[in-house]
Order: C-alpha cells, then sequence, then structure tokens
C-alpha cells in the first residue's frame, strides 16, 4: 500500500459463544483489520461486515486505532472517530491484560537490552510495535525468539504490511504450522520467515 495513501487501521473484537467437550463456554477472538480509506465504499464494506457478523450470531466492534495526518474530517466524523479510537485503545489495553501484548520494559529485559535500545530498535524497524497513546505494545510472541530471529521474521514481511496484519500474523493459528501460532512453533524459525514473506497484505 502506497504511503501516499491514508489508511485506518480498524480493530474488531469479536465475541462468539462456544462449546467445547465439557460444555459451553465463552470465547473471544480479535482481528485486526486494515481498510484503505482512499476506496469509496470502504467504510460500506465495513458496515456490510459488520450485519453479516451479526446475522451469524456473532457480536463485534469495529472501531479505527488512528488516522494519518492530513485526512480530512468534518466534525461529526472527528467526533466519531474520537469515541472510536477510545474503543480501538480499550482493545489495545485488553489484548494487553490477557497477555497477548507486552510493553516495551518487559521486551526488553527479556532480551537483555535497554529500554532505549528497543526503542532504536523499532525505529531502525527490526521490531514492530501498536500504539495506545504514548504507549508502544509488542505481540508476545517475541518473547519466544532470540532478538535476531524475531528481526529476521519482522523483516521478512513486505514493506508495506502495517502493523495491524503483522500482529494478526502472530496472534492466529497458521494451518502451514500444524494449526499452531507463532510462539507455538517457535523452534521452526526458518518456516515462519517464509510465511511471513507471503503474508498477505489486508
Amino acid at each position: 500500500m502506497s504511503t501516499a495513501t491514508a489508511s485506518n487501521t480498524f480493530a474488531a473484537g469479536l465475541s462468539r459463544q462456544a462449546a467445547d467437550d465439557e460444555g459451553a463456554a465463552s470465547s473471544s477472538y480479535a482481528y485486526l483489520v486494515e481498510v484503505d480509506d482512499a476506496v469509496p465504499q470502504a467504510h460500506v464494506l465495513i458496515d456490510q461486515l459488520y450485519a453479516a457478523l451479526r446475522a451469524h450470531g456473532i457480536h463485534a466492534r469495529v472501531s479505527p486505532l488512528g488516522r494519518e495526518a492530513g485526512v480530512p474530517a468534518n466534525t461529526a466524523e472527528e467526533g466519531r472517530v474520537a469515541t472510536d479510537s477510545h474503543r480501538g485503545e480499550a482493545l489495545i489495553a485488553a489484548m494487553a491484560r490477557d497477555g497477548s501484548l507486552i510493553d516495551g520494559e518487559t521486551l526488553a529485559a527479556a532480551w537483555g537490552i535497554t529500554r532505549q535500545a528497543l526503542d532504536k530498535a523499532r525505529a531502525r524497524g527490526e521490531i514492530f510495535s501498536v500504539r495506545m497513546g504514548r504507549l508502544h505494545y509488542y505481540p508476545a510472541a517475541a518473547l519466544h525468539f532470540l532478538r535476531p530471529d524475531f528481526e529476521r521474521i519482522n523483516r521478512a514481511f513486505h514493506a508495506d504490511v502495517a502493523s495491524g496484519p503483522r500482529l494478526l500474523f502472530f496472534t492466529r493459528k497458521h494451518g502451514s504450522l500444524g494449526g499452531k501460532t507463532v510462539a507455538e512453533a517457535a523452534e521452526r524459525t526458518t518456516d515462519i520467515v517464509a510465511l511471513a514473506s507471503d503474508w498477505e497484505r489486508i
């Protein structure tokens, strides 16, 4: 996706009732979907997706996480975006609480580096983060990798794959990894790097 194209990152927190072998249980799934704001019908399509999920009994929340500078917005829309941004930040906070995301101090300590060194690594593109206000959060899966291996995986993504889709890569289960998450298949670094290089631009 061109850097000149304005985009919104949407966070959709999907809750579905699921049953296991021992009885009914409630499970929550979180997805990050990046939508190209330059497409005139983008928001219409998101609304249609939202309606389709509800029709299948899936209760969803779709919230923009942010808007790039320079994207025009009318007053009413600005109010909506501000409200939705709070919801998006709430989702990031929830992922931090359930352990899916970790803060910089935690990751820096695990890798034996300073917080400043971690920030510089992020600036160089060695790692990625998602932001909540001024705070950066990282996928907890990073704790399962040595720093050089995580960098290999992150650099394997196409340059235009944003943080949202990258986070999804680390949180979902992959058929090519035997139905495991990246963290669960951490010993298969070469396979994970190859998978990241083919990861779809959402």
